[in-house]
Formats: C-alpha cells, structure tokens, sequence
C-alpha cells in the first residue's frame, strides 16, 4: 500500500476508516462491534440523507432476517458511544417510522470524506495536542502537602 492514500471520514473529534471499520477519537479506538461500525459507516456515507430503515437493515444483516429491535440497539449503541465522546453534539436523527439521518449538528458542517497517509496527517495533530497538554502540566505548581 506504499505511496497510496487512504481516505476517512472525519466529523467533530472522529476519524472514522471506511477500510479498516475503525472510529478514533482524538487518535483513540473506539470500540465498535462489527455490525455497530457497519451501521455507522452507511450511515456517515449517506450523511445528510435519510436513510431507511428497511435499507439500512438489508445492508447491514443482508441475506438475513432480522428484526428491528436490532437496528435500533445498534443506534442506541452509537449514540452512546459518540455521545460519551462528544456530549455536546448529535450526530443521528431519528426520522421517526421511517428511518436514520447522519448529521452533525455543530462547527464544521457535515462529515467529511478525507486523504490521508495512512494515520501521519492524524498522528501529527495528536502529537500537537499531546504537547500542549504535557506543557500545560508542567507550567502547573505541583501539589504541596498540606501542613499538619
């Protein structure tokens, strides 16, 4: 794969890789069953549009009768997930009786589909970021006992 791009979708602190079924937040895994991931990436793919549920459930579980129930944990799943991530933001409307929307409802509009090299372009603001931290811990007084 040397010289290829990879490409992602980004939206708010995520990175999600269509390939790989990989959602990172801030550079780190989220943990997503198969299906959970399957379900978000056909979503974020059709972000912006109203995705029905009947479609989204032959997509995800195709050849196989399912019942809706399992969709809808799924969605409960990553509301849950993206929300403990980013409580500030929504990233699935429910069209109720007919099915899911992907939106990002905050700065920067919809997901977005991105190139990258692999995870350098990601690593590099992680790193950035990792630095501020680190140099605001040092500018901080260290914790002094208290006087007995």
């Amino acid at each position: 794969m040397a010289g290829q791009t990879k490409q992602f979708y980004v939206f708010g602190p995520f990175r999600l890789d269509p390939e790989e079924r990989v959602l990172l937040c801030h550079g780190e895994a989220v943990p997503l069953a198969p299906k959970v991931a399957e379900t978000l990436l056909l979503l974020v793919q059709n972000a912006g549009r109203l995705v029905e549920k009947d479609d989204l459930m032959k997509r995800v579980w195709p050849a196989t009768f399912v019942e809706e129930g399992n969709l809808n944990k799924n969605i409960f799943t990553l509301r849950k997930a993206l929300s403990q991530r980013d409580g500030q933001l929504e990233y699935i409307e429910t069209v109720p009786k007919r099915g899911y929307r992907f939106v990002e409802s905050g700065e920067g509009g919809r997901a977005r589909f991105t190139p990258g090299h692999g995870s350098a372009a990601w690593s590099s603001r992680c790193t950035c970021s990792a630095c501020v931290v680190f140099f605001a811990l040092l500018a901080c007084p260290a914790p002094t006992k208290p006087a007995a």
